[in-house]
Order: C-alpha cells, then sequence, then structure tokens
C-alpha cells in the first residue's frame, strides 16, 4: 500500500507536488503512531495504508478486496483493522470502510473470490466459508474450494484464464468427480461472468435448488485432522515459524 507522509515535504506546498511515471502523491493528516521505519525509510504503518486505500475506493467491492489481500499478506488482521477504524469517526470514506470491513475475511487467496462471495451472499445466500478444507472421515484431504456453504452443501470455484492450462483444467475435472462422489454441488464462476454476473448468479440459483431437493450427504467432514495445521486467520499464520509457513502456506489445495 502507498504511504502518505506529508510532513516530511516540509519546503514544498501542495501546488508545487509533482508525481513520476508510476509514483501519485496523496496528502492526509496522520496519527503520531502511523509512521514506521523500514530499512531505513518511513512509511505508514499497514492498518493506516489499508484504510487510507480502502476509504478511497472506487466501490464497495474494491475496498473489501483492498483488506482481504492485505490480510492475505499477513500485513493486518481485522481485529486490529476495527481498532483502528475507531478512530477514524468522520474521515471522508470511512462508511465504505466500514461496511467493507463487515463484508472481509482473512481467508480469502484472490480479489476475484471477494467479487464472487458478494454475488453470493447479494443472492440471499448465508455467507460461504473461504478456502476451508473438506476431509473424508478418515482425515484424507479431498479439496478446498473457494467457498463453501456447508449447511447447503454447495461450493464455489473462480476460474480464471489459468484454468485453461491443461493440467489445472484436469485437476478441475477431478474436483467436480470429488464433489459428485460427495454429494456437494459445485458452481463455477469465469471470468467473462464478471461481464455478465446474471449467469453466474443463475447457476448459483440452480445449484441451490439442486442441492435443497436432496439430503445433505455425511461422508465429509470439516474437522482438520491432527496433522494438519489450520491457517485460516491471520493470527495462526503468524505463528507459524519459517519452515512452518514454506511447509503449509503453500496454499493447502487438492
Amino acid at each position: 500500500m502507498g504511504a502518505t507522509c506529508p510532513y516530511l515535504l516540509p519546503s514544498m506546498t501542495r501546488a508545487t507536488w509533482r508525481g513520476a511515471r508510476g509514483i501519485v502523491i496523496s496528502a492526509d493528516w496522520l496519527f503520531e503512531d502511523d509512521i514506521i521505519w523500514v530499512d531505513g525509510l518511513p512509511i505508514t504503518r499497514p492498518d493506516r495504508s489499508v484504510t487510507f486505500a480502502a476509504r478511497r475506493a472506487r466501490s464497495d467491492e474494491e475496498a473489501t478486496q483492498i483488506i482481504d489481500m492485505a490480510a492475505a499478506g499477513d500485513q493486518i488482521d481485522l481485529l486490529g483493522l476495527e481498532d483502528y477504524v475507531s478512530r477514524l469517526p468522520s474521515r471522508p470514506g470511512v462508511r465504505r470502510l466500514r461496511r467493507a470491513l463487515a463484508q472481509a475475511d482473512e481467508n480469502a487467496w484472490s480479489p476475484m473470490e471477494v467479487t464472487m462471495r458478494r454475488l453470493w451472499t447479494g443472492r440471499g445466500f448465508d455467507r460461504p466459508l473461504c478456502n476451508r478444507p473438506i476431509f473424508d472421515l478418515n482425515g484424507r484431504h479431498l479439496l478446498t474450494p473457494d467457498l463453501f456453504d456447508p449447511v447447503a452443501g454447495v461450493l464455489g470455484e473462480y476460474n480464471g484464464a489459468v484454468h485453461l492450462n491443461l493440467r489445472v483444467g484436469h485437476r478441475d475435472l477431478n474436483r467436480e468427480e470429488i464433489c459428485r462422489q460427495l454429494g456437494l454441488e459445485m458452481v463455477s464462476m469465469m471470468s467473462t461472468d464478471l461481464r455478465d454476473k446474471s449467469a453466474f448468479e443463475w447457476r448459483l440459483d440452480n445449484a441451490y435448488r439442486r442441492a435443497a431437493a436432496r439430503p445433505l450427504t455425511t461422508n465429509w467432514t470439516l474437522d482438520l485432522p491432527s496433522s494438519w495445521v489450520d491457517t485460516s486467520t491471520v493470527a495462526k499464520r503468524r505463528a507459524l515459524d519459517e519452515s512452518q509457513r514454506e511447509l503449509w502456506l503453500r496454499r493447502q489445495a487438492g
């Protein structure tokens, strides 16, 4: 996130500031503890930078993406961000920031998962879990869907351009077959659905109708086996040592 530090330019007025190519100059007042030093450079602390960017986002969706991706990189945690937001009662854009924070999640892995999650809840369905691993009853990892409603038995996957790769496409087919065996409904969102979101909404509605027409199966579980390390929150990821991070943060997906 870009830093905002206007007092570092004491000899310059706003009228004389110039931005070089790729640099956007912005200004806003700071709390005394907003500045931290990294490698000899003064920058704004992550909570401040994230809220600054989210307040100036073009939409609630973009603001939520900013927060979720900062959490995905373990730069901020939602509880700490809530504390920081409480100090911003009258800043411009704070209402958008609060709405985005209420929709944020610490375990989203891509901006498009945020888009799909907002469409999901916008249809009136319960908010799905983000990247929650699913196991068989013997503790074997089966798959980790982007989104999952375990009560209804509906899961969602965002398929961007990388899914046109034959190897990735082959994995997708295997995941679809696993879902059939588990009695779960999978609905996919394509990048082309961003131009006409009604297509995804139609598929999602149909997936819920099919899932509601049959009893929920019991041949899967969300309970983590003893060998599995939970990395679903920022606090749990920050608690890992370097070797554990290398092992467990390779996106525990199958």
